[in-house]
């Protein structure tokens, strides 16, 4: 996984512990009125970095 998702998560789950929640944490559903909750990791940045890494495996 990407460092930034990494830190993303871990943040997260430091917020989570102190009992606050992450701007980007969202309700996971089928767990009837528990509010647990889980971060949304960004997913442009995680494609932008996968064709980077893409092109970078291609070589010049």
């Amino acid at each position: 996984m990407p460092d930034d998702v990494q830190d993303l998560f871990g943040y997260a789950l430091y917020l989570a512990q102190i009992g606050k929640k992450h701007e980007q944490a969202k309700p996971l559903k089928g767990f009837g009125s528990a509010s647990i909750t889980t971060p949304k990791p960004d997913l442009d940045l995680i494609h932008e970095r996968l064709k980077e890494a893409e092109r970078f495996a291609r070589g010049p």
